[in-house]
């Protein structure tokens, strides 16, 4: 059996920015289609305020009553959910390997999550240490 690392190496979703971060910060092969480039925004409260900004969460005890969210894997094949800009809160351990500028070093399993929750935006992505959105 042939297995095919090239045609879903591009994405239509997500912009040039998010598939530079996603292959440079987390270690995983993923490049866009788009041309378009998405900007950084400086305010953490100002994103948790806007109710157009997805939040999304390691886990159910990671929620916040402040903000509605979801949990990262839950996300995972909402391609028709309105995931124009997102805002990941990383809970400690992630923020932590985020600072050390090593997600590529996350467990299997956190790694995939967090890839599947940063690659979910069409828009800008945030990403947001938990002590900050509490």
């Amino acid at each position: 059996m042939l297995i095919d690392k090239k045609t879903l190496k591009n994405s239509y979703r997500c912009s040039p920015t998010i598939c530079n971060f996603i292959r440079d910060k987390i270690g995983i092969e993923i490049y866009s289609n788009r041309k378009d480039i998405t900007k950084d925004k400086n305010s953490a409260l100002t994103i948790l305020r806007n109710n157009a900004v997805i939040k999304l969460v390691y886990d159910k005890k990671s929620n916040s009553e402040s903000f509605k969210s979801k949990n990262w894997g839950e996300c995972k094949g909402e391609d028709d959910y309105d995931y124009d800009d997102t805002c990941i809160i990383l809970n400690k351990k992630t923020a932590e390997f985020w600072k050390e500028e090593k997600l590529n070093e996350l467990s299997p399993r956190t790694k995939n999550k967090l890839y599947v929750a940063i690659s979910r935006t069409k828009g800008n992505c945030y990403l947001l240490d938990e002590k900050l959105a509490r």
